[in-house]
């Protein structure tokens, strides 16, 4: 445990190590990570370590083949700024779920090749939302207007 940490950056070709189940961090502030191959359980442990943590940017690159079920639960997070990028083209069939559960969310920013499909909980302070979405050219999405609608009309 490290009490008095406030900024931590990790940057990993993967994290599956095992992590305390809460509080390992809790002055932590700022959390950077940049990972290839995230890991639902893994990552989602990590942030749950960080009771305090304000400012989270992930930047991760996703694998083919893979169903990735995303959850970001920070009752202080105050900005969250996230890019996922495939590694290959990604099917329809391999699509990412990402939750977020951020009540004092003011600032948001999506960087996605493919639209993930995403659930919002708890959202009363959002300000500033950014979403960038770009597509490899050999791919077609036909419900890339009903996910961008869905993702525009969350609470």
């Amino acid at each position: 445990m490290c009490k008095t940490l406030v900024v931590l950056k990790v940057k990993s070709n993967c994290i599956t190590y095992g992590l305390p189940t809460s509080g390992c961090f809790p002055s932590l502030k700022f959390l950077d990570v940049k990972v290839e191959y995230p890991e639902d359980d893994s990552m989602k442990k990590l942030f749950s370590c960080c009771p305090v943590l304000e400012d989270l940017s992930i930047n991760a690159t996703v694998r083919d083949l893979l169903v990735l079920m995303f959850k970001v639960s920070a009752p202080e997070l105050k900005r969250l700024r996230m890019t996922f990028v495939s590694a290959y083209l990604v099917s329809k069939d391999h699509e990412y779920d990402i939750s977020i559960n951020a009540p004092k969310l003011e600032n948001l920013d999506i960087k996605q090749d493919c639209l993930s499909i995403y659930l919002f909980e708890n959202f009363k302070y959002l300000v500033k939302g950014s979403v960038d979405l770009y597509s490899h050219y050999e791919q077609e999405w036909n419900d890339a207007s009903e996910r961008t609608t869905a993702l525009l009309e969350a609470p």
